[in-house]
């Protein structure tokens, strides 16, 4: 993924016209394959093609464009950082957040199983993080304020859930 690339370009055209509407699009959602933020064991997508290939390509048009939540899999796993940027947190608050927050939400299973081991410590930037099968729940109240809710399949119990709350400019 390299910065002058057409997938960019369009990635950059797409959060600018949402920009521009931000009226009509308080909420800005991206979804990818492979997270920027991950802390399983998984050395090569959480300590080089995260960090070192696709943050450096997007994470500066996240912050630009005020992106809300990056969702990601390819990691059978969920987890959530606080709200992020350049691997650095503000705050580990979601109200307001001013940074993406960054979800791996690779929970619903696949034939080779959940991805269950971990960094120790965990990273600061890292709010949560579960092996378990699950799906996530994205709740929408305003322009201002998001739900958001892991649930596990095997119980139906939440076992995770935050308020995303954005202070929005009239």
């Amino acid at each position: 993924l390299r910065p002058d690339s057409d997938q960019i370009a369009f990635l950059e055209k797409d959060l600018a016209k949402a920009a521009e509407n931000r009226a009509s699009v308080p909420w800005v959602v991206v979804y990818g394959h492979k997270p920027m933020y991950c802390s399983t064991n998984d050395y090569y997508d959480c300590k080089i093609g995260g960090p070192l290939h696709i943050a450096p390509a997007v994470e500066h048009l996240f912050q630009k464009y005020e992106v809300d939540l990056f969702l990601a899999g390819h990691l059978h796993n969920y987890e959530r950082s606080f709200p992020v940027y350049n691997g650095t947190v503000v705050a580990k608050s979601y109200a307001p957040a001013r940074d993406t927050v960054h979800m791996v939400i690779g929970m619903a299973g696949d034939d080779e199983g959940l991805t269950d081991s971990w960094e120790s410590p965990q990273p600061s930037w890292s709010a949560v993080r579960n092996a378990g099968l699950g799906y996530a729940l994205v709740e929408v109240h305003n322009s201002s304020h998001l739900h958001f809710a892991y649930v596990l399949s095997d119980s139906g119990e939440v076992f995770d859930s935050f308020d995303l709350v954005r202070e929005r400019s009239p």
